[in-house]
């Protein structure tokens, strides 16, 4: 065959295809992927949320705050600290209410001046967790540069398994103060941990607007199927008494199909939590203030009216493969 009836076969060929392109059914694009509301059986435009009490097990007074939360419907998951010392009394409860959404706080600090605790596993497996009086670092930053990552695997699996053994029926895991995602090495722990125990992870997409620090680990998230929050948020300063109006402005900006964690401190504003964490950020009046906002009749009426579901993390967990 010539060159040019081989030009003309090509054109041929080329007006065929784009004739069966045209076709309807011989060529489609494909389908978007589903929104996670739609994945979770909602209408894919669904506002979702998930309102988070942080911190179970520190003190009774924030035990029995999570627990009436929960009994209330005005949060939808919490996360145990193993470590601290009021964790018997919220396993036993975990363990009773199989119903109610916990998960496993991950730790690698104790930030109270006089609240102070310890690693789970014994102190000469972890030296490099424990400050010089023997209990975990105050702050993220000891963690980044004295914490040895064959150290910090051994103690957070031992609190994951220790969790377990009290019967916790976990549905996630989620890092305290963040000290996870210190480094990457710390991530990478995290992650492989929730892989391990077939469990969601508190995280979502890094964005521009994180710490520099946080970009490092934009390799480790990428399409990472552990990744279903959209945003989180979480107060880092007061006055307390604006924090109902602040978190009704979080609510009425939700994003229709994702998914937002708001992260509460519920808590009695008792001698006990004030002798134990003062009444500063995250303090009494900050815990007490979390609890009556969301356990209030205006926050459930708005709720309401901005057409938001409630997620669980159990939820998430039956989308893992």
């Amino acid at each position: 065959m010539t060159r040019r009836r081989l030009g003309n076969a090509a054109a041929l060929c080329a007006g065929a295809l784009l004739l069966a392109a045209a076709r309807p059914g011989a060529a489609s694009k494909p389908s978007p992927p589903a929104t996670l509301a739609a994945r979770l059986g909602y209408p894919p435009q669904t506002k979702l949320l998930i309102v988070h009490g942080d911190d179970a097990g520190v003190t009774h007074s924030v035990d029995s705050a999570i627990e009436a939360a929960f009994a209330r419907g005005a949060i939808s998951s919490s996360s145990i600290l193993v470590t601290a010392p009021w964790f018997p009394e919220i396993a036993a409860f975990a363990k009773s209410h199989p119903q109610d959404d916990f998960g496993v706080h991950l730790d690698l600090t104790s930030e109270w001046r006089y609240l102070r605790w310890r690693g789970v596993s014994p102190q000469d497996q972890i030296p490099s967790l424990l400050d010089d009086q023997g209990f975990l670092w105050q702050s993220v930053s000891d963690v980044a540069a004295h914490a040895v990552p064959a150290q910090v695997e051994r103690e957070l699996r031992a609190q994951v398994e220790r969790a377990r053994a009290f019967g916790v029926p976990f549905t996630h895991l989620d890092t305290h103060m963040g000290a996870v995602l210190a480094t990457p090495a710390l991530a990478k722990i995290y992650l492989a941990l929730g892989r391990e125990y077939h469990c969601p992870l508190l995280l979502r997409p890094i964005v521009p607007a994180d710490p520099p620090g946080y970009q490092r680990l934009v390799p480790l998230l990428a399409n990472n199927p552990n990744v279903f929050l959209s945003e989180i948020v979480q107060f880092a300063a007061g006055p307390v008494a604006t924090f109902p109006a602040r978190y009704a402005a979080v609510i009425r900006r939700l994003k229709p199909g994702q998914l937002t964690e708001i992260i509460i401190h519920p808590g009695f504003d008792t001698p006990e939590l004030r002798a134990a964490m003062g009444n500063g950020a995250y303090g009494a009046a900050w815990r007490q203030s979390d609890y009556d906002a969301f356990t209030s009749p205006a926050m459930r009426r708005l709720l309401a009216a901005e057409n938001v579901r409630w997620v669980r993390w159990g939820q998430l967990r039956k989308l893992l493969r």
